[in-house]
């Protein structure tokens, strides 16, 4: 009975596939889109790189096909950036609707923005850094992310 019951404590769970595609509501997407501008934006300039990687993930994470709907996200996220208070609220609501594996996932996908054109700014670092903390992530689960992206903090 013991041995049951200890090994049902140790047995792994199912592992979260964090190159899966998540599944969130509209305002969700638009949040996540507005995490991605904010990064892509961070040095004041968003590479060629950067913006064909927001693209492919509204596409591949977010599984947004049509065009004009990623068009108009962007659209709403560059403006909604430009509130310095946006990012916070969006965060929060980031916070309040997801799973922690979606956290992780989103965080994923931020790491793959900063990572996309070989040059790691400062002003990518803290929003990046800020965006890490008010996830409310943890080491282990930071990891998971970096690596998932194939972005390490470390090493920039």
């Amino acid at each position: 009975m013991f041995k049951k019951l200890f090994s049902s404590l140790f047995e792994k769970k199912e592992k979260f596939d964090y190159n899966a595609p998540i599944t969130v509501s509209n305002e969700l997407k638009l949040a996540i889109t507005v995490l991605l501008v904010e990064l892509s934006a961070a040095d004041h300039e968003i590479s060629g790189f950067e913006g064909e990687m927001v693209v492919g993930i509204m596409k591949n994470f977010l599984q947004i096909t049509d065009d004009n709907q990623i068009t108009d996200l962007v659209s709403q996220a560059v403006t909604i950036s430009q509130d310095k208070a946006a990012l916070g609220n969006y965060l929060s609501m980031i916070n309040e609707e997801c799973t922690v594996d979606q956290k992780v996932l989103i965080y994923s996908m931020c790491c793959r923005i900063v990572a996309s054109d070989d040059d790691v700014a400062d002003e990518e670092r803290r929003v990046l850094a800020r965006i890490r903390t008010q996830l409310r992530l943890n080491n282990t689960q930071i990891t998971l992310a970096e690596e998932a992206a194939g972005y390490s903090a470390t090493n920039d």
